[in-house]
Parts: C-alpha cells; structure tokens; sequence
C-alpha cells in the first residue's frame, strides 16, 4: 500500500505525525501542499488542511492528529 503524507512547512501536527510513522516504521511520501501543483492535486482530492494521510489510489484519508491507535486502524 503506498502512502502519501501532506504537510505543511512550519505544521507542529504534520510532524507529530511523520514521526509516528517513522516510529512505527511505516513509510509514507511527504508531500508539500505549498508546491503549485500540488496544491491543485490536494484540492482536487478535498484535502484542505494538513496532516493528510492518504492511501494512494483510493478515496481513504485520515486528516489532522493522528494518534498511533488511529493509525494502526486506517491501516489495517
């Protein structure tokens, strides 16, 4: 399953969260929001605020503060 991470520079809640994934050893793209085309293919998507954890190739995202339970769960 490939993951795809977006954040924001300066965002204290995206990196909470890349370091839960890196603490759980999980791998994910980090993805800046702030790129042009990014911020086109985020919006395209629906995100509007970071953290965004999405499974890439679906419609499942988990938004903001995410705790290691909530991960464990959204990833089954």
């Amino acid at each position: 399953m490939q993951l795809d991470l977006y954040v924001r520079d300066g965002c204290s809640r995206c990196k909470r969260v890349r370091e839960e994934l890196n603490s759980m050893g999980i791998e994910a793209s980090v993805v800046d929001i702030d790129t042009p085309e990014i911020t086109t293919r985020a919006r395209a998507l629906g995100i509007r605020s970071v953290p965004v954890l999405h499974k890439v190739g679906t419609k499942e995202m988990k938004v903001g503060e995410i705790s290691r339970e909530e991960l464990l769960k959204f990833l089954g």
